[in-house]
């Protein structure tokens, strides 16, 4: 049989991955904007309801646009293994309190309960961004996910003998199905349930989420019941 030289392939697919990479950072400027003008028009008393409803939309839609964009550029900066990390000292309950105070609104629009525990005060060594990127996903999917009045709960503690770190996040949510539950790291994928309760998603989270652990050189897990809720370890 005739060799395949896949040198041609391998480019394409390179600057498929990059064009990607470029289109998410030239989005983000006027995602940017948008939303800041929204906000303008939502801060103004003298503007008609009317418009400031139509504002309202734009800047949801504005935070939508900027995960989707934020996602992909993640996984281009991992398809292109161009992340580095930037190792610092967190002192993670002052960490997770920042998180939470972004996801206030998501929190309070829901009247979710947040619980927290973390078990030791020592600091902790990791890149603060992608640290940030990794539980922002996932508290967002558990926020996304859990019915009014429900509880999200995230705990942190030592594990002496492989000197790691355990975070766990649990909700009350909607689980994942028992069938579906070997493919929620996929790429693209999102389960039946959760396209059924929210139709907008790209399931691009859990599989960003995952790659990172793994280039932390972490492990990621997790055990669910539908209409029951999910943990995250």
């Amino acid at each position: 049989f005739p060799s395949h030289d896949t040198t041609h392939e391998l480019a394409t697919e390179r600057a498929q991955k990059e064009f990607v990479s470029l289109a998410s950072h030239q989005l983000r400027t006027p995602i940017t904007s948008i939303k800041w003008n929204a906000e303008i028009i939502l801060s103004n008393n003298i503007v008609d309801k009317e418009v400031k409803l139509a504002a309202n939309d734009i800047y949801k839609e504005g935070i939508r646009m900027e995960k989707l964009v934020n996602s992909l550029l993640n996984l281009s900066r991992i398809d292109l293994g161009t992340i580095k990390f930037n190792i610092q000292e967190l002192y993670l309950d002052k960490y997770t309190e920042e998180i939470s105070q972004t996801l206030k609104p998501e929190i309070n629009e829901k009247n979710l309960s947040f619980e927290t525990d973390i078990k030791f005060k020592n600091p902790i060594k990791n890149d603060p961004v992608y640290l940030d990127i990794i539980l922002t996903n996932i508290l967002y999917n558990a926020i996304k996910y859990t019915n009014t009045n429900g509880i999200i709960r995230l705990k942190a503690d030592i594990i002496p003998d492989k000197e790691k770190v355990l975070i766990t996040i649990s909700d009350t949510g909607i689980g994942i199905p028992q069938s579906q539950q070997s493919q929620i790291f996929s790429r693209l994928f999102r389960a039946d349930n959760a396209k059924n309760s929210h139709t907008d998603g790209n399931g691009l989270g859990l599989y960003v989420v995952k790659k990172l652990i793994e280039l932390m050189n972490g492990n990621v897990w997790f055990e669910s019941q539908e209409n029951k809720g999910t943990t995250f370890l």
